[in-house]
Formats: structure tokens, sequence, C-alpha cells
């Protein structure tokens, strides 16, 4: 946690864990289950989807990459060990042979790429048939984004990259999947959206495939997000404060003044995990930031509402 910098772009990674723009991931691991075999995690970053990856999907073959060395160096390091690593630029010819993977994934990094309609046609001669591209994140140049930097698109341009001859193809506005999942637990991957929701979107996210029956309602998604309790952590976000009873758990004023991660780029991060929480120690015994604690329930609780997060060992001692 503490190799990662401080630096604005630090800041965002230390607390990937806890960003609306990652959440949209959760909802989507039953999909990723379905095309598991290999999975390209393309413009991984320091690799916490990749963690999500290795631990709740566990395909047979994950190959991460990225344009960072650094990065991919933090990845392997830290975050996900059995995967295949691979430097380069997207903007290149994808260094993979044909129809190599059954699913390839991007998040919060195809709007960066310069060359994106040549990119789409590099996901598709190495995609398998009946693969799945998953594009998660993608801004919308309609909207204001915060984030600066990257070529975002319209939502209709970016489903045209696509050969629609080859591919179903869904673009969804990311805040009603994610909604859907933390208040509903469902992936309804039926839903239509409208020109004017999706233009108004502050952010996309695109599937892409010729297997019609992944097009359906998930119901009970957070069934793989709840069943990995490896290294339960209290979230970083907050400062703790042991007392007799109980630990208080206040949202860090380093945190609060970082705009970007709350005001302007998360605001359902900001309104989502409490600013204040109490958890009483009949529930809870803590070493540094790890927990463990006894009521299943209660654990599941506090892991739906981010307080305690699931990371990679060592991430936080």
């Amino acid at each position: 946690y503490d190799v990662l910098g401080k630096s604005s772009f630090d800041m965002y990674l230390r607390n990937r864990f806890s960003t609306f723009s990652f959440w949209s991931i959760y909802p989507l691991v039953p999909l990723l289950k379905r095309k598991k075999s290999k999975i390209l995690d393309l413009g991984c970053g320091a690799g916490h989807g990749a963690f999500v990856v290795s631990k709740y999907v566990e395909p047979q073959l994950h190959c991460c990459s990225d344009t960072s060395y650094r990065l991919l160096y933090l990845a392997r390091k830290y975050f996900v060990q059995r995967a295949e690593f691979v430097c380069f630029d997207a903007n290149s010819p994808l260094p993979f042979k044909n129809q190599l993977f059954d699913t390839i994934m991007m998040s919060d990094a195809f709007h960066y790429v310069y060359g994106r309609a040549y990119l789409a046609r590099e996901m598709e001669r190495t995609l398998l048939p009946g693969g799945l591209i998953l594009l998660q994140h993608l801004h919308n140049s309609f909207t204001q984004n915060p984030a600066t930097g990257g070529y975002p698109l319209t939502p209709e341009t970016y489903a045209h990259l696509f050969d629609s001859d080859q591919f179903e193809l869904n673009v969804m506005p990311e805040k009603r999947i994610v909604e859907s999942y933390l208040f509903g637990n469902k992936l309804d991957l039926t839903a239509k959206y409208s020109e004017d929701e999706l233009n108004s979107a502050n952010a996309m996210i695109l599937m892409a495939t010729s297997d019609k029956s992944l097009f359906k309602v998930y119901d009970k998604v957070n069934r793989d997000f709840l069943s990995v309790k490896n290294n339960l952590v209290i979230n970083p976000i907050y400062e703790m404060k042991s007392t007799d009873d109980s630990i208080l758990l206040v949202r860090s004023s380093q945190y609060a003044r970082a705009q970007f991660l709350y005001e302007d780029y998360y605001p359902l991060t900001k309104k989502y995990i409490p600013e204040k929480y109490e958890i009483g120690k009949e529930f809870v015994s803590v070493s540094g930031r790890k927990v463990h604690i006894s009521d299943l329930e209660k654990a599941e609780d506090l892991m739906k509402r981010f307080i305690i997060i699931n990371v990679p060992e060592n991430y936080l001692k």
C-alpha cells in the first residue's frame, strides 16, 4: 500500500477497491465465470481488477498487460502471482495469435488508446468464437468527466467500433449497473436503455459477444463477492479509534480532501460508504487493520458496505 505512493494518481490506486468505477466488476463476475478459460486483461494497471479475476473467477489462463512496466511490477508482486504479464502499448498490434482468448476485458483504459478502431479489430482477431469482449468505465464525450486525458467517444460511436454482423452489442450506463448490484443484487443484461439515458451517462459498460445465452438476468450476483474472505481488512479510507467496547471508524481527512475521489469523480462512493461507523468488539477482533468477525452475517453486511474489504496478502498490515 505504501509502495503505491502519494500523488493524485497513486491516491486513486490506493483506494481503487473503494471507487465507484471499480465496483462495476463485481456484478460482472458471474458473466466472467461463463467465459473464464482464457482471459486477457488489457490495461490492467496495478492489478486491482486482476486480483478480483484471480480470486473470484479463477481462469485457466490469465494474461495481464499494460504499457507501464512499473504498474505491471506492482501487479505481479502484490496483486496476482498466478498470471502471465506482458508489457506493450495497446495502440500496437496485440502480440497474440488468432482466436486465443475466451474473454478480453479492459477497465477504465480503452478511451486512453488513440487507435481504438484498430484495437477493436485486434480484439476481434484474438477472441475465440463465442467469446466475450467487456469494456468497463468508458468515458462519454457527451458529458463532463473530471478525469483528464484520453479520447472519449459517444455511446453510439463506441458500439460502431465493433462488427455488428459478428457480435450482439450491449452498451449500458455504468451507474445503472452498479446501483442494481448495490441495491438490488442483480445484473440485468436484457434491459434496454434510451438514447437520452446513454448520452447523459458519465460512463458506460460495453459488452460484445456472439453468445446470446449470456444476455439474461443474473440474480444474487454478490454470492461470489461475499465468498472470498481470505484477507479482510478495515477499509483504509477510515481512521480507526479503539474504545473499551467498540472500534470507531471515521473517514480520514486526507481522503476527504481528495476531491477527485469523492466530490467530483465518485459521488456514489461518498454516498454509499458511511462517513462514520462503529463496530462492537463483541463482533470483531482486530490486528492492525486485519479483522476477524465471528458472525458471518455481520461480516458480509460490512463487506457489502465496503467498510471491510478483501485485499491481497500484505496489501495492508
